[in-house]
């Protein structure tokens, strides 16, 4: 019945050696933290495929396009032949609708060379030779990080060269047109352009075998280079990434144990400064932490300003449960009243067991006629109190002082001895 710190309280704090439980947010967060390395590989790893993919089909692409630059020569010359037969300005439209693909894709190269290409133009040469939309970003990219490279540029080299055939071979077109609409043109002429035209056509056949070869060449080349960047990355990533997560799962094991170290012994501290100013049976505050508000409250430079209401609580008939029942029957019937008399004061005011069956309350910025009525409240529900043990029921009472404690209070033993 006294007021002390049991050792079941205090064995009832976390112990060293028990487990605690991780909440979920900050084992992930911490599992997030340990992984981060390889997280940070996996992105690389990643970015370097997407890049290579998209090196790659930019590289499809310009076979795509030497595919049709090809075959569209082929049929431009074709339709050419017709319409120098025939004189049909249907064949002749046929060739233009042929040679507009090589020409597109010369429009472009001779764009992409320039200092300050106008994007627009190379755009709509690249859709003229026939090239996707969704492989110009590929295409344009491709150029201009590889365009100096030995193998691509060997390739612009040939490109460049057939271009220069191809505007051959259209200014033969439109010369062959302007003498295919005079009636008076003479067959030998007629002959001389055709003439011209097959031999621009049988030193294109060549050059389209080297440029294809080539393409593929610079095409292999630059698969082998990203698959080398690829390894020599991952290579290199991996094994920094496995030294730095065990050096993270060393620092994180030791912050944890700090941290677990700290928290218990603050959690130690937070139980020893409870147990330290409450009453370990009810709850409540002791007596050395109410005798302290009691001073807080006679100290403060405003309580002229204010008037506080401070009872003392003696139980009446509580020594008979004792003899009768035990002291087991007599901590169980404190815990339940005062439980019930502390519902019905305030957070602000203080309650405090300040002995065996003596209680405290200090009631902050409470004129007396108010601390009236909370005492006799206070006193009907002590009243109307049954205690229950066994077969047993038991009642009793209790005596209330009161004093106000306002600026004629002078002292802390005056005020619990006038109470």
């Amino acid at each position: 019945m006294e007021d002390h710190i049991t050792q079941d309280s205090i064995s009832a704090m976390p112990q060293m050696g028990e487990p605690t439980f991780t909440p979920w947010w900050a084992a992930s967060r911490r599992m997030l933290f340990i992984v981060s390395p390889f997280l940070v590989i996996v992105a690389v790893l990643v970015t370097l495929a997407i890049e290579s993919i998209n090196i790659l089909a930019a590289g499809r692409a310009y076979v795509e396009g030497e595919s049709l630059w090809s075959k569209n020569q082929k049929e431009a010359v074709f339709h050419l032949l017709l319409y120098a037969k025939s004189g049909n300005s249907k064949d002749f439209g046929l060739y233009r609708d042929a040679i507009k693909v090589p020409l597109g894709y010369r429009t472009a190269r001779l764009e992409l060379g320039k200092a300050d290409p106008d994007y627009a133009t190379i755009r709509q040469g690249f859709l003229d030779g026939g090239t996707h939309p969704d492989d110009l970003p590929g295409v344009l990219q491709l150029y201009e990080r590889f365009h100096r490279v030995s193998y691509m540029a060997r390739v612009l080299d040939i490109w460049q060269e057939g271009d220069e055939f191809i505007a051959d071979l259209d200014s033969a077109a439109r010369e062959l047109y302007s003498l295919r609409a005079n009636e008076d043109a003479s067959a030998p002429e007629v002959a001389a352009i055709l003439k011209k035209i097959v031999t621009i056509n049988s030193e294109l056949q060549p050059l389209e075998n080297r440029f294809s070869q080539t393409l593929g060449e610079a095409t292999r080349w630059i698969q082998s280079v990203l698959f080398l960047v690829v390894i020599s990355v991952a290579g290199t990533l991996i094994p920094t990434g496995i030294f730095l997560t065990l050096q993270i799962v060393r620092r994180v094991g030791r912050a944890e144990e700090e941290v677990k170290a700290l928290r218990l012994s603050q959690e130690y501290a937070t139980k020893l400064s409870y147990h330290a100013s409450h009453d370990a049976l009810t709850g409540l505050a002791n007596r050395p932490a109410f005798e302290n508000r009691l001073k807080l409250a006679l100290n403060n430079p405003s309580k002229a300003n204010f008037q506080h209401a401070v009872m003392y609580l003696d139980l009446d008939q509580f020594k008979i449960v004792n003899d009768t029942c035990g002291h087991v029957a007599g901590d169980a019937l404190l815990q339940q009243l005062t439980a019930l008399m502390k519902k019905r004061l305030r957070t602000s005011d203080t309650f405090a067991r300040l002995g065996g069956d003596e209680f405290g309350v200090l009631l902050e910025h409470c004129t007396v006629e108010n601390g009236k009525i909370v005492a006799e409240e206070l006193r009907k529900i002590v009243k109307n109190f049954r205690f229950v043990w066994g077969q047993k029921y038991f009642s009793v009472g209790v005596s209330i002082g009161m004093i106000a404690l306002d600026a004629a209070t002078h002292s802390l033993s005056e005020v619990l001895s006038t109470a």
